[in-house]
Formats: structure tokens, C-alpha cells, sequence
């Protein structure tokens, strides 16, 4: 299975707005892409996968 993300300008303005910036917004959407992940293996019984 594949899954992907693609974040719009609302998304990195929101992060902004919040004073996430630069290597900080990335981290906070790799986290937030983790936590997706983490809710669809558990609601279909699949092993976790890390993003690296």
C-alpha cells in the first residue's frame, strides 16, 4: 500500500501563522504523517511503519 501527503499553502500559512518555520515545519509534518500512519495500522491490524 501507498500513501501520500500533500500539504497546500493554508498548511505551511497555519504553520507559519503558529511560528513553526524552516526544519521545525518539517518535522511537524513528518509527525503528523507518522500519526496517520499509526491510526491506519491499528484500524487494519498491519504492522507500524517509521518514516525514517
Amino acid at each position: 500500500m501507498h500513501f501520500a501527503t500533500k500539504e497546500n499553502t493554508d498548511y505551511y500559512g497555519a504553520l507559519r501563522a503558529a511560528g513553526i518555520r524552516g526544519l521545525a515545519s518539517v518535522e511537524v509534518t513528518k509527525a503528523t504523517f507518522q500519526n496517520f500512519l499509526d491510526a491506519t495500522a491499528a484500524a487494519h491490524s498491519c504492522p507500524r511503519v517509521t518514516i525514517p
